[in-house]
């Protein structure tokens, strides 16, 4: 056999081979691997349609339903599944500000959506009053069935954008009433402080949640009451049901000379740990921090590092127990995967999660016209300043 027909049998098979590999490739592309199928989820879509007696929702709810199962079977409360509107409220509150008309939105016993103006927003400017009844947005009537979540997420949109609202008659002898407000960027303040009226030598700082902009609202929190003559200082982080992560890192620091702030381990990698660089403003500011059942994840943070590093005594109820860390996912439709990816330990390496931190001093809250746990941080700083 000549040196040539061999050449041109090798490269032959060396053309079929490549061949068969790329048909394999296709293939597996057109045809999935059983194992990627999802055989039984058709089978039952498919099912559900022929014996479900009324119409089934459109294909996109059905396959958020779907999302929402595959989330509900993970062996962990945290990791779920968030539908736009939810999100798009939540990435705004951890943001600190959103896009609005600056007004609170609730929704009455009966359904009714009420509006309450911010003070100098948007539409306390356009004649919104306490209390108007919603009925519809841009001539989109609101139904029963409209969601809260929903609602808010229409209201809301890109700054100097329009909207036209209407809102029930005032009167039963007037019509309803229409309003067209511009959109502006209106501020979610995370971030709460006052002088004590009866001690005014005691600052109270309340955080509510942590978001981008706390640790620069708690600077300037702590630096106002110093001017005002605050010798010491509360901080409340009762029903704080947490935030982000680096948000409560960057708060702790604020409190703490030196030390460790944190630990967060992931698995397969090795643990981040989180220092104060350097003196924090408020490191020697006689303080104590009040937490309560509610005090979960993010606020857990700051109370378990200032407790740890011994500087701080915590007041009040043990606290949640939320010692894990969610990654937020986003994907195409606006949605989002919050899935835990992470675990995180006090400087003392103790774990929370189901478990909570112990209170220095135990303090119920049983009367709910005195707030029993300022009292008792009030009588410690006063006997150890």
């Amino acid at each position: 056999m000549s040196k040539r027909l061999i050449s041109f049998l090798t490269l032959i098979l060396f053309l079929a081979t490549l061949l068969s590999f790329a048909a394999g490739y296709f293939a597996r592309e057109i045809w999935p691997l059983p194992s990627e199928q999802i055989l039984l989820l058709k089978e039952a879509r498919r099912l559900l349609g022929m014996h479900y007696l009324d119409p089934l929702p459109d294909d996109l709810e059905l396959e958020r339903g779907m999302i929402h199962g595959m989330m509900g079977v993970l062996p962990d409360p945290y990791s779920r599944y968030v539908e736009p509107a939810t999100h798009e409220i939540q990435t705004d509150d951890l943001a600190g500000e959103y896009a609005g008309i600056g007004a609170e939105i609730s929704r009455g016993e009966r359904g009714q959506f009420y509006l309450v103006p911010i003070e100098d927003g948007p539409a306390e400017a356009a004649g919104i009053l306490e209390g108007d009844v919603l009925l519809a947005i841009d001539g989109v009537l609101i139904n029963e069935d409209t969601t809260l979540e929903s609602v808010i997420t229409r209201i809301r949109g890109p700054e100097g954008s329009a909207i036209r609202l209407t809102v029930a008659a005032r009167d039963p002898k007037q019509a309803n009433l229409e309003f067209e407000i511009t959109r502006a960027i209106i501020p979610l303040p995370s971030v709460m402080h006052y002088l004590l009226p009866e001690e005014p030598w005691v600052g109270v700082i309340n955080v509510r949640r942590f978001s981008e902009k706390t640790p620069g609202e708690l600077e300037k929190a702590y630096k106002e009451l110093i001017n005002r003559g605050a010798k010491s200082i509360i901080l409340d982080l009762r029903d704080n049901s947490g935030g982000l992560l680096d948000a409560s890192i960057e708060s702790s620091r604020l409190f703490l000379e030196d030390g460790l702030v944190v630990v967060e381990e992931r698995s397969g990698m090795e643990s981040q740990i989180f220092y104060v660089h350097e003196r924090g403003l408020a490191s020697e500011m006689p303080m104590v921090v009040l937490v309560n059942a509610r005090t979960a994840s993010a606020a857990e943070v700051v109370a378990a590092s200032l407790q740890d590093n011994g500087r701080s005594l915590l007041i009040g109820e043990a606290t949640f127990g939320k010692g894990s860390v969610q990654v937020i996912l986003e994907l195409s439709d606006g949605s989002s995967l919050h899935v835990t990816s992470a675990r995180w330990l006090t400087p003392k390496g103790n774990v929370i999660d189901n478990i909570g931190l112990l209170p220095d001093i135990i303090v119920e809250q049983k009367d709910p016209n005195a707030d029993n746990g300022i009292a008792v941080a009030v009588e410690w700083l006063r006997e150890h300043r």
